[in-house]
């Protein structure tokens, strides 16, 4: 059996204690460790989006050396993933031999969801509307986009001046977001309201909870969003290049879950972000916005730039 048919078997649903073993025997760096971690990952974005965070804690508390291993509930609903799948999920992992990396591929990767079982997005909208800490995107009005007149007209110094200076220095494309606004319109009502808001706040959570635009930030802030959302779409990506780093660069494969953990944790330990209306936050600092709200900036132990550095977890 090729490596490729061994990861397709893998891709289904573990016990905890076959998990955690997996991931003691990756953070060691054996493959066989990391083929599993990799396949569960995908398992759990693709087919059970409920399984994710089961998945995620006990991947953070191997990888942290901290926090409560949990069961995985074998009662969740999964959608089995189907060969045209297979075809494509294994074509993207194949493009990143030409050097596709994380912070370009996400449009991709997450397109992927239309390639599994029919009855995946039905689970991932339940997924979502059970999500604890997404409820309060259910309650907010569809989001309308970061306005340049209302950031423009913020003080000098605050999170609305920050934002309205990247939109006219082009560091934000609001023709981007709503193209992919556009993108999630086919999306039941729950799935589309949290993607919508996320998609929109994307930014300017990243500036307040300290993540930068650099590749290892993305991934970490992946981590985040899952924690505060249940971000199906990050699932995805972390998932993919969880698959590429295990078939392509597996010395990265420490590294790229550590980021992932750190995220994930940071996440859990935020206050609710989707609860905060920011709208009304753009006339202060952000320094002052996360003294209001009790967050804490996000530290990693590597440094942001480590992949522009040294090259991309997908080479």
């Amino acid at each position: 059996m090729d490596r490729t048919s061994e990861f397709q078997e893998a891709t289904s649903r573990v016990s905890r204690e076959s998990l955690v073993d997996a991931l003691e025997a990756a953070k060691k760096g054996d493959a066989a460790g990391q083929l599993q971690v990799a396949a569960t990952m995908t398992w759990a974005a693709f087919s059970c989006p409920d399984a994710t965070s089961a998945v995620y804690d006990n991947i953070a508390s191997v990888w942290l050396s901290d926090g409560e291993q949990r069961e995985i509930d074998e009662s969740l609903p999964e959608a089995p993933l189907r060969e045209g799948f297979w075809e494509t999920y294994w074509a993207v992992i194949e493009d990143s031999r030409a050097g596709v990396i994380p912070s370009k591929a996400n449009a991709q990767i997450t397109s992927l969801a239309f390639e599994s079982h029919p009855d995946f997005v039905a689970i991932a909208e339940r997924s979502a509307q059970n999500h604890t800490r997404a409820q309060a995107a259910l309650a907010w009005p569809p989001a309308s986009g970061l306005n340049p007149d209302v950031l423009r007209s913020c003080p000098a110094g605050s999170l609305g001046q920050t934002l309205y200076g990247m939109i006219v220095g082009h560091g934000y494309s609001q023709e981007l977001v709503d193209r992919r606004l556009q993108e999630l319109s086919s999306l039941p009502e729950s799935l589309r309201r949290v993607n919508s808001r996320v998609l929109h706040m994307h930014r300017p959570w990243q500036l307040v909870a300290g993540y930068d635009a650099a590749d290892a930030h993305e991934i970490a802030f992946g981590g985040f969003q899952m924690a505060q959302f249940g971000l199906n779409q990050a699932a995805m990506v972390l998932a993919s290049f969880a698959t590429i780093g295990c078939f392509l660069a597996p010395t990265g494969f420490y590294i790229l879950l550590y980021l992932i953990a750190e995220g994930w944790r940071h996440g859990e330990d935020s206050p609710d972000f989707m609860a905060i209306d920011w709208e009304s936050e753009w006339v202060h600092s952000i320094e002052t916005i996360r003294e209001r709200h009790g967050i804490d900036t996000f530290r990693s132990v590597f440094s942001s730039n480590l992949f522009e550095v040294f090259g991309s977890p997908a080479n």
